[in-house]
């Protein structure tokens, strides 16, 4: 799961593997978007990304629960670039 912002741009871009959206459906991504956009256009970027990705975990949750021995595969850190 990838969330991409470009704010220069005014864009953003979210990808699911294969497997994410087999069981979400696009019609979830599309409502994912319209959070996004909701937040995004009234300038409340943080709150967008924290609806957004506490509403992908939540979601994602319900197909692929945490188990005990879960380690994490890669760097949970949020990057930034000037």
């Amino acid at each position: 799961m990838l969330i991409l912002v470009v704010p220069v741009n005014r864009e953003f871009y979210i990808h699911g593997d294969v497997g994410v959206h087999q069981d979400v459906g696009q019609s979830y991504w599309d409502d994912t978007v319209n959070i996004l956009n909701d937040h995004f256009k009234s300038g409340d970027y943080f709150k967008g990304m924290k609806v957004a990705v506490q509403d992908i975990g939540e979601k994602l949750s319900q197909y692929f629960p945490a188990s005990p021995d879960d380690a994490d595969e890669i760097d949970n850190s949020i990057m930034y670039d000037n």
